[in-house]
């Protein structure tokens, strides 16, 4: 199972106001600009694998 979902972009955080992907952490929420962003997110804050 992932923890990643791609959104899109309305109920972003406000460094993601230009519309584009975002995508967000399952478990904390937190959005980001890219799916690398996230699974390092994912690595480094949750432990996840």
């Amino acid at each position: 199972m992932n923890n990643y979902k791609a959104g899109s972009g309305k109920n972003s955080d406000e460094s993601f106001t230009n519309n584009e992907t975002t995508f967000s952490c399952d478990k904390c929420g937190q959005n980001f600009g890219s799916q690398q962003e996230l699974k390092k997110h994912g690595t480094s804050a949750h432990q996840l694998l």
